[in-house]
């Protein structure tokens, strides 16, 4: 755990040793996070005292963790290579969703990531098959239409954050970063590869990337500025 004080990265609390990839962290509240590995699984970990904690067994030894979210009710979204996990925090009782689970069908098994939006509803980026979209009121996801949208390059979706105008921007492997406006379908597209994470402020949109460091998006004019860095940039926080 770190801080930033007086322009200088510090330790708040002992680091916590694990010895696995991590592809995933999510808040769990009272000094607790849920960590996600790169593969086998996710555990609880408490950074005060040190203590870590497996919630169960049911993610496969082989299966990586990539995204994890809260979505309005308060359970646990946990998105994995082999489908999607919703666990009750409390009970600890899990529903397995993905693309044999009847109306709750993925149009992909591999989850690579989640974000709730401002009305509860929870936006799903797949490998290879897209963004599915489950609004919170129904038993149902359904797709952004890939036939004039999305071409297959753009089916690996590895980051969403939604916009102020509830616009949302779009992060994928191979098919850019792409800006999309649910209230009249337009979608604009800005030449970005391998995007691992997504950020929108103000007046610009921080871009992390897996090969070509952070790029910073002027959304009025569309010109990108990079900077190199020497490593992947998995996440943003404000």
């Amino acid at each position: 755990s770190l801080t930033y004080e007086d322009g200088e990265l510090r330790l708040k609390n002992p680091p916590v040793k694990m010895q696995f990839t991590i592809a995933s962290i999510l808040k769990a509240g009272n000094g607790r996070y849920w960590v996600g590995k790169g593969k086998g699984g996710m555990y609880l970990v408490d950074i005060k005292t040190g203590a870590v904690s497996k919630p169960g067994e049911f993610i496969s030894d082989h299966s990586s963790v990539d995204a994890l979210s809260y979505d309005a009710s308060g359970r646990l979204w946990i998105g994995t290579a082999d489908g999607l996990y919703v666990m009750e925090t409390a009970s600890r009782s899990v529903l397995k969703l993905d693309c044999n689970s009847g109306p709750l069908s993925l149009s992909h098994d591999a989850v690579k990531s989640l974000y709730r939006d401002k009305s509860g509803g929870m936006w799903i980026g797949t490998e290879y098959g897209g963004v599915n979209y489950w609004s919170g009121k129904n038993s149902t996801f359904s797709s952004l239409d890939y036939s004039n949208s999305f071409s297959k390059r753009d089916r690996i979706v590895t980051a969403m954050c939604m916009d102020k105008d509830n616009s949302f921007w779009i992060g994928t492997r191979h098919g850019g970063l792409k800006h999309y406006s649910p209230s009249d379908g337009c979608i604009n597209v800005y030449d970005i590869e391998n995007i691992r994470s997504v950020l929108s402020d103000d007046a610009v949109v921080y871009v992390g990337t897996r090969i070509a460091g952070w790029k910073i998006l002027d959304k009025r004019s569309g010109r990108c500025t990079s900077f190199d860095i020497p490593s992947d940039v998995n996440d943003f926080l404000k």
